[in-house]
């Protein structure tokens, strides 16, 4: 019987064992596993590159695998969101803010006419 001193511990698994032993013990994945592994693999691939991006010291961000970089590669050209440029929508409308004059209806874009402002009336009592 090996003695606890004896037991050393066995090197990691290359990727190339785990592709054989994946391919060869044939596990079936739903469509929900995937969809899932999909959308980690794409959000680890952008926060590496957005890590990149970032300046000043530190150590060197991972490199991308070869399934983040195929990821990266199939989402290029596709539209991207972006944050609101005036703020939120609870704060007020200010001329200055023109997303607030887009309108977005049945996949058409349009453009709203800005409000004219008015001088306020007095109150009559």
């Amino acid at each position: 019987m090996a003695t606890a001193a004896e037991k050393k511990r066995s090197a990691y698994f290359s990727p190339a064992e785990l592709d054989v032993l994946m391919q060869a013990y044939g596990i079936k994945r739903t469509w929900q596993q995937l969809k899932m592994k999909y959308k980690n693999i794409i959000q680890s691939a952008n926060r590496k590159k957005a890590e990149a991006r970032k300046t000043g010291g530190g150590p060197a961000t991972p490199p991308l695998t070869n399934a983040e970089e195929m990821a990266l590669s199939l989402n290029a050209g596709r539209p991207m969101a972006e944050g609101i440029p005036g703020g939120t929508s609870s704060e007020p409308v200010t001329p200055e803010d023109s997303s607030a004059f887009i309108k977005y209806s049945d996949g058409n874009i349009s453009l709203l006419e800005p409000p004219v402002p008015t001088e306020p009336q007095a109150v009559k009592r």
